[in-house]
């Protein structure tokens, strides 16, 4: 049975001839199939129709196996249904039975009496709480290693795809044909052209000495991944856009390159994209707009570099969806596809097909596809690993929405159903906001170590909010390299406040009470009210006449600068 997405970009097959039970429940379970996932059916996506042959292959398993006398669906007996569902109960719940129960409602056949209602008592899922949403420190620490992740691949792309301009623009015409740069630069021309290596042979294709070559000049590394993004680096890019749209893995998964832009050259950039979420129904198609950066953290009016590039940044949905785009586009043009996502695959799903895939790579088992994919960013500290290996798209959906609380996609009723399952959310109320208030303040300031310092000759290296005496040995760190965030000055035994550091203190000290009407009551006590008393604190060490003479000197720079900072465009991964 051939199966086609609503949106008619998705296509598979389901062979029913490969099941192993007798051919007539064969039949009988290919006409409850089409019920459900053919033209008429309720199925919209590829992935939903896979997960109800799944369904099929294993009820088809459990029938050769335990039933091999079953010449019809009509002779099952409520046992058999109570032995199916319980064979077919996975950890998380009873998807799979559910999935059973429907395709035996769709189809035609004739059921004996009380069977359907031995599905009632596996109709409850079997999970943990919901999930919730990342903390700001989480979601800070997550972001950042995906935003390395993504300027490791922009770095390395780039750099090569500069060796092959030069390569084509005649700027190695004069070196050795067997010079390293040339073979490197020969055989990944090829590659983008074609999306393959050079080959040797006819019956049995081999690749080709010089692509050996290239291979060892290369770094012993795939050769596509100098010009294509890996598979870790494409999910990378999706998790970066799901943090700043809010959308589903699916709607992501298909994003399209063609947009629109909405803004002249000199304004804060927008793109319009086209999205498709088939379960809103009629509602399925949607105009989203992928946003810049807002004003006060745009570049400086010096920032020598293209609007289009430093108005952009990987904080920003536009941003991330524009490099993604530039770093795709060779791979578009070669499995001449319209989708976003393009990414080296070394599996192709036919032999000799083209190692590249559009979409999104399977997200696998995190303990599979994680580890390999954040090995760089992998410290040993059980807590931060557990917490990279364990990235998904619900999670950081439910970040977004808990941020902004604005339907993405769905319904003020269902954004009111996501909200109501967010333990921040259900907590919040007066009293639980004063007492939380009250104890981050007093724990803020038992824990401050920044200590303010008269002496203007301090040794040490200048941070935001004052001089750290020894960075290599970091008390927050057990004596290792500071990672730290640059709030964190103020719980560190290193670190000094001068006079000089007054203005920026103040700019910092603006910028998160500006926050306080951004977030929720809750989340502000919790995240920044021992910060703002810590730099209260110590500003009650000098004379009134002291800061308003500092607040005079604060720089738009060094306003931008703070909002930039506590963005984390400047933590260390």
């Amino acid at each position: 049975m051939p199966f086609i997405s609503e949106d008619g970009t998705q296509r598979a097959v389901f062979d029913f001839d490969l099941l192993p039970c007798d051919v007539r429940v064969r039949k009988e379970l290919a006409t409850c199939f089409t019920a459900v996932n053919g033209p008429l059916g309720t199925s919209r996506r590829v992935k939903t129709a896979q997960s109800y042959w799944g369904t099929v292959r294993f009820v088809s398993k459990w029938l050769a196996e335990t039933r091999p006398g079953l010449r019809s669906l009509s002779e099952l007996t409520a046992a058999d249904i109570e032995m199916i569902c319980m064979a077919l109960r996975l950890p998380s719940g009873d998807k799979r039975s559910y999935e059973f129960r429907v395709l035996l409602r769709a189809g035609t056949v004739q059921l004996r009496p009380g069977v359907i209602d031995r599905f009632a008592q596996f109709d409850r899922k079997v999970r943990s709480d919901p999930a919730q949403p990342y903390s700001d420190v989480e979601f800070q620490r997550i972001t950042t290693v995906l935003r390395a992740m993504v300027r490791n691949a922009k770095n390395r792309l780039r750099e090569h795809r500069q060796l092959i301009t030069d390569y084509r623009a005649g700027r190695f015409d004069d070196l050795d044909r067997n010079e390293p740069r040339v073979i490197l630069a020969e055989v990944l021309d090829h590659c983008i052209r074609t999306g393959s290596l050079p080959l040797t042979g006819i019956r049995t294709p081999k690749r080709s000495a010089r692509a050996w070559q290239a291979y060892l000049i290369g770094g012993s590394r795939p050769l596509h991944t100098l010009i294509h993004l890996t598979a870790a680096e494409a999910w990378a890019f999706a998790m970066l856009l799901a943090a700043n749209t809010g959308h589903n893995r699916s709607v992501i998964e298909t994003l399209p390159a063609r947009h629109h832009l909405a803004t002249a050259a000199d304004e804060p950039q927008i793109a319009l994209v086209e999205m498709n979420k088939p379960r809103r129904g009629p509602r399925a198609r949607m105009t989203v707009p992928l946003t810049d950066l807002p004003p006060e953290l745009r570049s400086p009016t010096a920032d020598p570099r293209p609007p289009r590039i430093a108005e952009s940044s990987l904080t920003s949905a536009y941003g991330v969806f524009t490099l993604l785009l530039d770093l795709t586009e060779p791979g578009r043009t070669v499995l001449n596809t319209q989708s976003a996502f393009v990414y080296y695959n070394p599996t192709p799903p036919t032999r000799g097909a083209v190692v590249l895939s559009d979409g999104l790579p399977a997200d696998g088992d995190h303990r599979r596809c994680h580890p390999r994919w954040l090995r760089p960013w992998l410290t040993g500290n059980e807590q931060d690993d557990a917490l990279l290996l364990g990235i998904g798209f619900n999670r950081m959906r439910k970040t977004y929405l808990e941020r902004t609380r604005t339907p993405t996609a769905h319904t003020p009723a269902t954004l009111a159903g996501y909200l109501s399952r967010i333990d921040t959310v259900r907590l919040e109320g007066f009293q639980i906001v004063h007492e939380a208030l009250a104890e981050q303040v007093e724990s803020a300031l038992a824990r401050r170590e920044m200590t303010l310092e008269q002496n203007a000759m301090v040794a040490g290296d200048d941070t935001a909010l004052g001089v750290c005496t020894d960075f290599t040995h970091s008390p927050l760190d057990g004596g290792r390299t500071c990672s730290q965030n640059f709030l964190s000055c103020l719980d560190c035994s290193n670190a000094r406040a001068l006079p000089r550091h007054l203005p920026m203190q103040l700019a910092v000290l603006d910028a998160l009470r500006d926050l306080r009407a951004a977030l929720t009551a809750h989340r502000w006590a919790l995240e920044y009210a021992g910060r703002v008393a810590q730099i209260e604190d110590m500003l009650s060490a000098y004379e009134p006449a002291q800061v308003r003479e500092a607040r005079e000197k604060i720089s738009d720079d060094e306003r931008r600068l703070a909002l930039r900072l506590l963005d984390g465009v400047f933590d260390t991964p």
